[in-house]
């Protein structure tokens, strides 16, 4: 009887450990840069800047803003994602947060779809690692 309720949840444990390794991996590498993510840190560094501190930043001799600029959500979010882990390490907690949130939406939707089921299945992390990504 064991066996059957650990074999029953073997998806859901095999589903988080892999979340546990795809969390890691952007961790692991020591310069972790994205195709174009360097330019966008530093897009949202200084917009961060310029909304912040219009008149004395470094940035407000070179830059202003006149209307809302492309790429405003991955600005916002690099922004605050570069104040709480620095310019150097904000790619890497923006791909950690969209892995977790992929993962539960992906679960979400599969909850909303089949309630009587787990919706923690192991595809899903291929699916976001491979196809999100």
């Amino acid at each position: 009887m064991q066996f059957l309720k650990t074999t029953s949840r073997l998806p859901a444990i095999l589903s988080f450990a892999l979340l546990a390794v795809q969390l890691a991996v952007p961790w692991m590498a020591r310069h972790f840069v994205t195709q174009d993510g360097p330019s966008h840190v530093y897009a949202a560094t200084i917009a961060r800047e310029l909304l912040l501190h219009p008149r004395t930043s470094v940035y407000s001799s070179v830059y202003e803003i006149h209307a809302l600029i492309p790429n405003w959500t991955s600005n916002v979010v690099l922004g605050i994602a570069a104040s709480l882990a620095g310019p150097e390490h904000a790619q890497q907690l923006l791909v950690s947060i969209s892995i977790l949130i992929g993962f539960f939406g992906l679960a979400y939707a599969a909850r909303a779809l089949a309630p009587e089921l787990s919706p923690w299945f192991p595809v899903f992390n291929f699916l976001l690692q491979t196809w999100f990504l």
